[in-house]
């Protein structure tokens, strides 16, 4: 560790001695921390009120967690969370601790930054989500990466669901694979790391050559959780271009999508990496109509390594088609 960071550590040790000799009542109460790991476990606790979340978070097993829990809860001399129905409520010690305890934890990590995150040291749990359209075209390639690259890792892979965002917040999902969404909350970073074009895609024997004459045909369209579920986007493009259409088919799950437009003269509007053997894409005559897969993390968690390397992994995969 070089001077200054030694420093920095220095001071934020000495921030935490003066802290809690001003939590000492008469001279009786004595309460300190006496391992500095404990500070990340109380915020990720304060945090996530759920020792099962903050044990994903934090690469520790749960009986770990509840180990470490009653270790602090012996040292700081106060029950500090309260179980209840809605999980672990903070009490207001534990509050008032923690507002505090924020401060020398970011000095604590910068005393740190330095230090590299080893991928293949890491034994916690990594969960990534994906819609469905990008988990049909990534998820082999990213078991693999994933796998390969961090071996001892426990590794799910899970469909993108109506609360996604939310577990990405409360860490319970650590990244996910999404389309870029302007209404997005901005306590999530979207990452581009792809661009693809919107074709129309049809059986190979459909008898249309062009997309005016494949909008004589039903559509058929993809519903995505946190994308397009509260409206049809392509069908808002059509009526904006004045052009007539007949949606008939909305569907969630891609592998029966596809089923129907080989077997029908349904035609749907999707990236084209997603126009496999047995069907046609049929470009689109207006420019710009492109579609941006992102990675999505939290925001206050943009600068943690595991994070800058699962978007850096993330970001490498290159799609077969585009």
């Amino acid at each position: 560790m070089t001077a200054a960071k030694h420093i920095e550590l220095t001071t934020a040790a000495k921030c935490l001695f003066i802290l809690f000799d001003s939590f000492k009542v008469s001279g009786t109460l004595k309460r300190n921390i006496s391992d500095l790991n404990q500070i990340k476990l109380l915020l990720d606790l304060v945090h996530t009120k759920n020792m099962s979340r903050t044990a994903q978070r934090l690469g520790k097993t749960t009986s770990a967690i509840s180990k470490n829990l009653q270790r602090l809860r012996e040292e700081l001399c106060d029950p500090l969370f309260i179980r209840q129905s809605s999980g672990l409520e903070p009490t207001t010690y534990a509050l008032t601790l923690a507002a505090k305890l924020t401060k020398i934890q970011k000095d604590i990590d910068a005393a740190f930054d330095s230090e590299s995150f080893e991928p293949r040291l890491f034994k916690g749990k990594i969960t990534l989500a994906a819609n469905a359209a990008l988990i049909h075209q990534y998820q082999g390639e990213l078991l693999l990466a994933l796998t390969e690259q961090a071996p001892l890792a426990n590794i799910e892979i899970v469909q993108w669901q109506e609360d996604s965002y939310q577990r990405i917040l409360d860490g319970s999902i650590n990244a996910g694979l999404h389309f870029l969404n302007e209404n997005c909350t901005q306590s999530i970073m979207q990452y581009v790391f792809q661009r693809h074009e919107i074709v129309l895609v049809a059986r190979a024997k459909h008898s249309a050559s062009s997309v005016t004459e494949a909008l004589s045909s039903p559509l058929a369209v993809l519903k995505i959780h946190g994308w397009n579920t509260d409206t049809v986007r392509f069908s808002r493009y059509l009526y904006q271009k004045g052009i007539e259409h007949n949606v008939r088919l909305q569907c969630e799950d891609f592998p029966s999508l596809l089923s129907c437009l080989e077997r029908s003269n349904f035609v749907s509007p999707l990236p084209s990496f997603l126009c496999s053997d047995g069907l046609k894409a049929l470009p689109l005559d207006e420019p710009g109509n492109e579609i941006s897969s992102v990675v999505c993390i939290p925001s206050t968690h943009r600068n943690e390594p595991l994070y800058q390397w699962l978007v850096g992994l993330i970001k490498s995969l290159i799609p077969v088609k585009s």
